[in-house]
């Protein structure tokens, strides 16, 4: 039962995250036609926090799901995968950024920017972290899916 109410309070956490994100992602793109920036760091920002706005949504789903009937789906697609994979890009940019900037201030890397040196080896540590979650994810699908393939070395084969 535990399980179940916890599962219920983050499947309601994430949905906010998810709906705050979709949001703020439709905010985004109004100032994107405004910006002087260049288009392809903006395109690529926009469907980055919309694939994790996506992310959080279906976590919230299966959250939510297990926590009103109280069964976990066993199956698991490729896009799930990708989402998840893509959704290492919070943990990645957050817990490289103060280790970025203590680089960046404290060795003379980025000696006129050195918050912007900062923000961008943090964005490629991210985006490493995405690459690297959508790559293990992946490759233990296929693995599974071997694994429990009819005939090849199930549980129950001769």
């Amino acid at each position: 039962m535990l399980k179940r109410i916890v599962a219920a309070v983050f499947g309601f956490l994430s949905g906010c995250a998810g709906l705050v994100l979709f949001g703020k992602t439709i905010e985004i793109a109004e100032e994107v036609r405004w910006s002087f920036d260049p288009l392809w760091m903006n395109l690529l920002g926009l469907f980055l926090i919309c694939f994790v706005a996506l992310t959080a949504s279906i976590l919230a789903m299966k959250l939510l799901r297990f926590a009103f009937s109280g069964r976990i789906a066993s199956e698991r697609s490729r896009l799930y995968s990708v989402f998840l994979g893509v959704a290492c890009v919070i943990p990645g940019f957050f817990f490289s950024l103060p280790i970025a900037f203590w680089m960046a201030f404290h060795t003379r890397l980025g000696a006129r920017n050195p918050d912007l040196v900062a923000l961008t080896v943090s964005c490629s540590f991210a985006v490493l972290s995405a690459v690297a979650g959508c790559f293990v994810l992946l490759r233990k699908g296929a693995t599974q899916a071997k694994a429990s393939a009819p005939g090849e070395g199930g549980p129950f084969s001769n």
